[in-house]
């Protein structure tokens, strides 16, 4: 049977997923980077002005088959007073 992992990036903190807890059908390994995505981004911002959030979907070889980026970036149009 095929098994689909979930691995996170966090701005170049990579956690690779648990293969025990792996999934059964790459669209449930789908759902769930979706919704590792929104934690993370929940979790993640506001720090700083810039953040780069990935989800990536593994097969059983490991090879990436999905990938869902969050890209955070925020920049000033104004000058501000110190």
């Amino acid at each position: 049977m095929p098994l689909y992992t979930v691995d996170t990036d966090d701005a170049g903190d990579f956690v690779p997923g648990d293969a025990e807890a792996g999934f059964d059908c790459p669209r449930k390994a789908r759902t769930e980077a979706h919704r590792v995505l929104g934690s993370m981004t929940h979790c993640a911002l506001p720090d700083g002005e810039h953040r780069v959030l990935r989800a990536i979907v593994r097969d059983e070889t490991g090879q990436e088959i999905y990938v869902a980026t969050v890209t955070f970036a925020g920049e000033w149009k104004i000058p501000l007073a110190t």
